[in-house]
């Protein structure tokens, strides 16, 4: 039985594919170390949805944040409060070596100009 959104009190009460007790409720994850556990490197980190959701992703892209650290994988720059492929140029890699503004707030490496 699946407990995901489940009501909760310690993480001995969540089963399935969310085993977590985080925010008094069962989720996915609270750290990318429960997502590589459940997930491995298909879904290896978890990410913010809300204040108080959680969930294991393949990347952090467009996950609320405060600091790159917290950014990981394909988006590994906090710009704009949000986890994005770059904010300038140095970011990006060779074969994508151009950090395009795409609005005011959201930047993607792209191979032109």
């Amino acid at each position: 039985a699946d407990t995901c959104s489940m009501a909760c009190l310690s993480s001995s009460e969540c089963k399935g594919s969310c085993p977590v007790c985080f925010a008094a409720k069962c989720q996915q994850c609270q750290s990318d170390s429960h997502c590589q556990t459940a997930f491995g490197s298909a879904k290896p980190y978890c990410k913010r949805i809300t204040a108080t959701n959680r969930e294991c992703r393949a990347d952090t892209c467009s996950m609320a944040c405060l600091s790159s650290s917290e950014c990981k994988g394909s988006c590994p720059v906090c710009f704009a409060a949000k986890c994005q492929e770059c904010q300038s140029d140095y970011h990006c890699p060779s074969s994508k070596p151009y950090c395009k503004r795409i609005t005011a707030i959201t930047r993607e490496c792209r191979a032109d100009t």
